[in-house]
């Protein structure tokens, strides 16, 4: 059951995954305020967090798979 939990979670991930590719006003053009521009913008935030908690979640799985293989 939590293997197909996990499957569900990767493919809603993946087929999600190609809208972070989409900009919004204000990208392309790099000068001194476009550094805070990614680290204070909603958008940016929540995407990296959704990598962040997709990278933490796959360590884990991967960690506890191989402890039980062992």
């Amino acid at each position: 059951m939590q293997t197909r939990i996990f499957n569900v979670f990767v493919a809603i991930v993946l087929f999600l995954t190609p809208t972070l590719g989409f900009g919004h006003p204000g990208h392309g053009t790099f000068d001194g305020t476009n550094f805070w521009h990614y680290l204070t913008s909603p958008l940016h935030l929540i995407s990296a967090m959704v990598v962040l908690g997709v990278a933490v979640i796959g360590v884990k799985y991967f960690i506890k798979k191989k402890k039980q293989t062992s």
